[in-house]
């Protein structure tokens, strides 16, 4: 709702961040949608990364986890949602520090979204134990 406002949404799985863009589309359109994932080569990544960051009508950065790796900045987000669990919670947590990192002048908010049904439950416990 806040019209300054940017968010980052992670998934480990190309298939749920497909999943996650028809919806998006289906509600609010295209146009707020960058895609970043290791399918692309990384000129386009670098221009996905920047098209996010500087243009601020995309508002919504669609990205796999392992592929935005170490010194990638995001700090145009100030929202980071996990769509699926990694067995690695420091995974995890790289993916937020995209956006929680030196240049952040906003609190960031990070969401966990998990099925009780789901493989998700048992990375969970995992995460717990470590």
């Amino acid at each position: 709702k806040n019209p300054g406002s940017k968010v980052i949404i992670f998934s480990e799985f190309l298939c749920a961040l497909d999943a996650a863009e028809v919806m998006i589309e289906d509600v609010l359109g295209h146009d707020l949608i960058v895609r970043y994932d290791g399918t692309m080569n990384e000129k386009h990544r670098k221009a996905m990364r920047t098209t996010f960051e500087e243009d601020a009508s995309k508002r919504i950065f669609l990205v796999t986890i392992k592929s935005s790796g170490e010194g990638l900045s995001m700090t145009a987000a100030d929202t980071v949602i996990h769509l699926s669990r990694t067995w690695s919670p420091a995974v995890r947590e790289q993916g937020n520090c995209r956006a929680i990192r030196d240049g952040q002048t906003r609190d960031v908010l990070v969401l966990d979204f998990h099925s009780h049904h789901s493989i998700e439950r048992k990375v969970k416990a995992t995460q717990v134990r470590k």
